[in-house]
């Protein structure tokens, strides 16, 4: 049978390779289907690099405190405590002194379990061993991924079906409106009509904001931003007379703001009011709030299913407590 493979690279493996065996003897190539599947072998590439595709990261880990407590828990519970009473003056002998009192209010947060699977069969196996491809290694890599994406959801936006609390559905958490340009009615940072001076009011307020409201008590250190509006104070002088980024301009001490950290969140984008980018300033503190991750992922003893190996992969999840949510803010409308 003639091969259409062989009638196009017949010519140019003659000339790579020519037509004398090693033995000295005259190879007659001829288009039959022994040579064709003879040549086809000749030109089969096997690139020993495995291209993967490049994944999102997953920032949750760095900008929340993640709290491993409470192993097997149905519930973590947590108390907060309020101090009651104030002194006044009183006369000399007096024995109806103000008393002074504290409450706790205990809060819970339910703990689910999470989990992934993977498998291989034994001819997987076999197959894998001849080529020298750890299959299974790249499969488990894949379910600790698959895990990791899940507890990165439930740390951002939680789970209504089973009461699992995340950082954007907290209703306690203090959300506002990005300011008004002082010309046109653009709010946005990045493409609108505030220049930069007030895209440093927009995080300067957020900032005051929070120290007015709690009376000094939490002051933020913290901000996260979805990527165009972190790239544009990250490219945008201040001003000309001050031509630093408006993101080395806010993380410099010697400005006052007092914010260490600024992080690229992409699940901060369309996330606000009204599907819009949204900011979040915080103070970062395990006091403040705590990813429970109770049980970290842990993959199980390999179980044979017939002529499969399957090896499940469970951790264990309590969403986002918040102890203060008034120690963050949610700024909508800056994209």
């Amino acid at each position: 049978m003639r091969s259409e493979f062989v009638h196009m690279y017949k010519q140019p493996i003659l000339d790579m390779i020519g037509n004398v065996s090693d033995d000295g003897r005259m190879i007659d190539w001829k288009e039959d289907a022994g040579e064709s599947a003879f040549i086809e072998r000749q030109l089969e590439l096997v690139e020993g690099r495995v291209y993967e595709y490049k994944l999102r990261p997953l920032p949750f880990r760095q900008m929340f405190p993640v709290s491993n407590e409470g192993q097997g828990a149905e519930t973590i519970g947590y108390d907060l405590i309020r101090g009651s009473g104030i002194a006044k003056i009183i006369a000399s002998g007096s024995d109806d002194l103000p008393r002074a009192d504290t409450f706790v209010d205990r809060n819970f947060a339910v703990v689910r379990p999470v989990g992934i699977a993977f498998g291989y069969t034994t001819r997987e196996l076999r197959q894998a061993a001849f080529g020298n491809v750890p299959l299974e290694a790249r499969r488990g890599q894949a379910a600790a991924r698959g895990m990791e994406e899940k507890l990165s959801d439930l740390a951002w936006n939680g789970d209504s079906v089973y009461n699992i609390v995340g950082l954007l559905d907290n209703t306690n958490i203090t959300n506002t409106q990005a300011a008004s340009p002082a010309t046109g009615s653009d709010r946005t940072w990045s493409g609108g009509d505030k220049i930069a001076s007030e895209v440093i009011a927009d995080i300067s307020s957020a900032i005051t904001a929070m120290k007015t409201l709690t009376n000094g008590v939490h002051e933020p250190n913290t901000i996260a931003l979805p990527f165009e509006p972190y790239e544009y104070i990250r490219k945008t002088p201040y001003s000309t007379q001050v031509p630093v980024s408006i993101l080395r301009y806010i993380t410099d001490p010697l400005n006052g703001f007092n914010i260490n950290e600024i992080h690229q969140a992409p699940e901060l984008a369309d996330s606000g009011t009204g599907s819009t980018d949204q900011m979040l300033v915080y103070e970062k503190s395990d006091e403040v709030l705590q990813f429970r991750i109770p049980m970290e992922a842990r993959s199980m003893a390999p179980e044979q299913r017939n002529l499969e190996f399957l090896i499940n992969m469970e951790a264990e999840c309590a969403g986002m407590v918040v102890r203060y949510p008034l120690a963050l803010t949610k700024v909508y409308g800056i994209g």
